[in-house]
């Protein structure tokens, strides 16, 4: 354990809470060439850290600071696309408790030029910066305080010219994560393989290994390494084996244990395929085509997941999966089976589901790992295949484990668990299994890769129990529809280099604009080029979606490593200490970016002239560009003038008489992008970390209705079974189907703290019409910030508890026919006088006259009829509200 770690958790004290925002940040600024210009990102480089900046506009390079090689040698810099050693000349002059305060020279304070930066804090299980000198040593160990194994290391000689030197943990050619190879970040080489640079050695959670290579180990030379987690766990069962495609496999003898015919039973395991044929075999006990002796297989066919089983009654049946399985991915596979009921799961979503026709035939055949009965055999790497018998261990749609597979984990009961195998460093070594595994064919191999991170990187959050890094590899496929990666979260920052050679680094953020269906604005680390615009990726709430052919993320067949940051949002986003922090509104100021301001970045907007009667329309930064209307069925368009790419507001030209509702993800909002699946029971992951309470749901590919849930439909009960329209003024609908999921047979399934479900019946088309391009908003309560709440009327006034005084309510009664209203403190919402209100549903211009929200106080705010209104109150009617302060 890392000293500052266990500073932290000595005796008596209470663990201190880390977030993304303390230890991370990309941060955009406009050059003033005024000394200590100070850049304020909320990180407190004083622990140490990292610097990187480039300038977007122009040609100039990339301008490295760090607190150990830069502000120990007066101020020197480095250049990451350039192979010189330390440049001398301020760039930055001191590191902040929330920043860095610039130097005025014209490196990275240009006037009026545009700059990216991007901080990282030295933090255990985050990041660290080491330096030594260079002895020609062989084996030699250079410490680290990161207090897991790295996944990254850059390497650079700072007191000659010499190249900078990638290690990753990908980065093998056997994928065995022996740190044989390496790549230069100031080139776009392909991997070069030299044991004397990390001396063929995996690193450890204290040091990693530097051979006599004068890149790294130069007599009298300076280094410095810049260390970032997500390495490989350490665990002994944080292991695979290897089935090369020629006819490897393993075998495990028949047994009565085995039998699941008349029994529950769950068999899963991690697959990462490196190619795919028509067949590839995972689990199966079928060894033959026609099936004598045999009963199901658990294989991909076509690249897609096939649950195929045989009955008593001869006959043969199919359930399967329409979302590919990547190449390239560690991707954790799985299917259930309760009574008839057989479910299959991928990454922890149930992607198929179906009832067998009768019982399935008794085995007699041995059972099979990696082969395949029609002589096709899998070419992939296998870990951690578990076979529980007499239980269901995943009854809804769940987060795959962080860690290897035990006898007990998951809640198995360790008389259930009959195979727990492809975890050692033997190839048919096994934590428990009935019978003798064999290598009945071929010649599989045991493998130190493994899907499995370091835990020491699990100490973020809420809970001190999430990681912000992940170190991965995929490969290509070079079409539209590309490669999905799973991360188990939301990147907000991506480094990706193909391992072939002549395709450049790629670096893209969510705060320049890497968003879904457009191109992102890209950067190149070897190259001082201005800021490109390429690499079209989709990312999504587990990881992201290769969507273009650009040769330098997604070539056919090509191998690619990458460094993911996770977003801040959910458990990960450091809590608002007020409601300001997440939530602002303002009115358009002209010609300048940001046109409204927020005072943070902003994550999801509502704008509309509210003195007129424009349209709605909102906009996320998930979504670039794109808009829709919260109004109408019309999907919407693009506007070049929405422009998130701004610390403190966005949009780049509106008028003054337009007012924007503005929000910042944390645990109270998330925004959520997918693609339709058309799919009945459509698991959706999301990055809230708790139940959401209100969810708003909009297609930008298709005309159909906005749809809305809430906790307080129904007067709370079962309010899943219900929805609204957004975009009427309707009372409730009652449909089961609108919030179904996989795994119930009728009405609506309440949401999770990692999942919301999507049935088959919505209006208008459907909401989840494959491949569309679907938003999600989600509402929580969060103390003190916001509530969503309901409230049932009466004929005079009432009184609604939300524990801190509401600068905007959205209130909608759900008992008849009336419209979607807002009022807030911006247009007078003050607890006295005319409440000027704007109906969601309709495109009018605001109106006046009556006073409605009559009391408002620290803890609350009071509800009125006047004239007999039904819209905020009114006798037995049910009301839902969402209020933020």
């Amino acid at each position: 354990m890392a000293p500052t770690q266990q500073l932290l958790l000595g005796a008596g004290a209470n663990p201190k809470k880390t977030y993304v925002d303390d230890v991370f940040s990309t941060f955009l600024y406009k050059g003033n060439a005024t000394n200590n210009h100070h850049i304020q990102n909320s990180v407190d480089l004083t622990e140490g850290g990292l610097v990187w900046m480039k300038d977007r506009g122009s040609s100039e390079n990339h301008l490295l600071v760090d607190s150990e090689y830069s502000f120990n040698n007066s101020n020197k810099y480095l250049i990451c696309n350039i192979n010189g050693g330390g440049y001398s000349g301020p760039v930055i002059n001191s590191f902040e408790t929330n920043g860095f305060k610039l130097h005025s020279n014209w490196y990275a304070n240009n006037n009026n030029n545009n700059y990216a930066s991007w901080s990282f804090r030295k933090a255990p299980g985050f990041f660290d910066v080491v330096t030594w000198t260079g002895n020609n040593g062989t084996h030699r160990q250079i410490s680290h305080d990161l207090g897991c194994v790295p996944g990254l290391i850059l390497i650079k000689c700072t007191s000659t010219a010499k190249d900078w030197i990638v290690g990753h943990r990908e980065m093998s050619a056997t994928g065995a994560d022996s740190w044989d190879e390496y790549l230069q970040l100031n080139e776009n080489y392909g991997p070069t393989n030299d044991g004397d640079i990390f001396h063929d050695t995996k690193p450890t959670s204290t040091a990693f290994t530097l051979n006599n290579s004068d890149k790294v180990n130069l007599a009298n030379e300076d280094f410095v390494a810049y260390v970032f987690a997500g390495g490989a766990s350490e665990s002994a069962t944080a292991k695979s084996v290897r089935f090369d495609g020629s006819g490897d496999a393993l075998s495990i003898p028949n047994s009565s244990d085995l039998e699941i015919r008349n029994t529950s039973a769950t068999v899963e395991c991690w697959v990462r395929f490196h190619s795919h044929n028509n067949h590839d075999g995972i689990i199966h006990n079928v060894t033959n085509s026609n099936w004598n002796g045999g009963s199901w297989i658990l294989e991909p066919v076509g690249g897609y997941l096939y649950f195929y089983y045989l009955n008593t009654n001869g006959n043969h049946g199919e359930i399967h999966s329409e979302i590919p399985i990547p190449l390239g991915v560690w991707v954790h596979v799985a299917f259930t089976k309760s009574g008839n009921d057989i479910k299959l799961f991928q990454s922890g979503q149930c992607v198929a589901s179906g009832t067998l026709s009768g019982p399935l035939e008794t085995v007699t055949n041995p059972y099979t790992i990696g082969g395949q009965c029609v002589g096709e055999d899998c070419d992939a790497d296998i870990s951690n295949v578990r076979m529980t018998v007499g239980q269901v261990l995943y009854t809804s749609d769940f987060v795959p484990s962080k860690e290897p597979l035990t006898t007990t984990s998951q809640g198995a009961s360790a008389s259930n668990v009959k195979v727990l195998c492809c975890n050692n460093s033997s190839v048919t070594g096994s934590t428990v299994t009935t019978g003798t595994i064999t290598a009945s064919s071929g010649n599989p191999t045991a493998n130190d890769s493994s899907p499995f991170d370091d835990l020491g990187g699990y100490v973020f959050g809420e809970n001190s129990d999430q990681n912000l890094i992940k170190a991965g590899s995929y490969i290509g496929n070079g079409n539209a529809s590309g490669t999905e990666v799973y991360l188990g979260w939301e990147p907000t920052y991506l480094i990706i280099k193909s391992k072939a050679s002549g395709e450049s680094w790629r670096l893209l953020d969510t705060t320049r604009g890497l968003a879904v269906d457009k191109a992102s604005p890209t950067l190149y680390p070897n190259s001082s080029s201005s800021e490109g615009s390429s690499a079209i990726l989709d990312i999504n709430p587990t990881g992201f979606k290769l969507a273009s052919t650009d040769g330098a993320t997604n070539g056919s067949g090509v191998t690619y490593c990458y460094l993911a940051i996770r977003t801040a949002a959910g458990t990960v986003a450091k809590p608002a200490a007020a409601g300001t922090d997440v939530f602002a509104m303002d009115t358009g100021g002209g010609a300048v970016l940001p046109s409204f301001d927020s005072g943070f970045p902003v994550d999801w907007a509502l704008k509309k002239q509210y003195a007129g009667s424009g349209n709605w329309l909102w906009g996320s930064r998930i979504t670039g560009n794109h808009y829709s209307y919260p109004s109408a069925t019309h999907w919407g368009g693009t506007d070049s003038d929405h422009r998130w790419d701004s610390m403190t507001g966005w949009e780049s030209d509106e008028n003054s008489g337009t007012l924007s509702w503005m929000w910042k993800r944390t645990q109270g909002f998330d925004t959520v992008c997918w693609r339709g699946r058309d799919q009945t029971g459509y698991s959706v992951p999301h990055s809230l970390g708790k139940a959401p309470e209100m969810i708003i749901l909009v297609s930008h590919s298709n005309t159909i209705y906005r749809q809305a849930g809430h906790i307080g439909l129904n007067g709370g009960t079962n309010p899943w079974n219900y929805r609204l329209q957004l975009n009427a003024s309707n009372a409730t609908s009652s449909s089961g189907d609108y919030w179904r999921s996989k795994f119930i047979s009728s009405g609506g399934q309440a949401p999770d703290a990692n999942y919301f479900y999507l049935g088959n019946a919505w209006e208008g088309g459907s909401i989840n019409y494959n491949n569309d391009k679907m938003l999600a908003m989600l509402f929580a309560s969060v103390d003190g910030i916001s509530k969503c709440g309901y409230y049932t009327g009466n004929d005079t006034s009432i009184t609604i508890t939300t524990g801190f005084q509401p600068r905007f309510l959205l209130i909608k009664n759900i008992s008849f026919a009336y419209d979607w209203v807002l009022v807030d403190s911006f247009r007078g919402l003050n607890g006295s006088g005319n409440d000027p209100r704007l109906y969601l549903n309709e495109d009018t211009a605001q109106s006046a006259g009556a006073d409605y929200i009559t009391a408002l106080d620290s803890t609350s705010f009071t509800a009125s009829r006047p004239f007999g209104s039904n819209l905020f109150n009114a006798d037995g009617h049910k009301f839902i509200y969402y209020a933020h302060a």
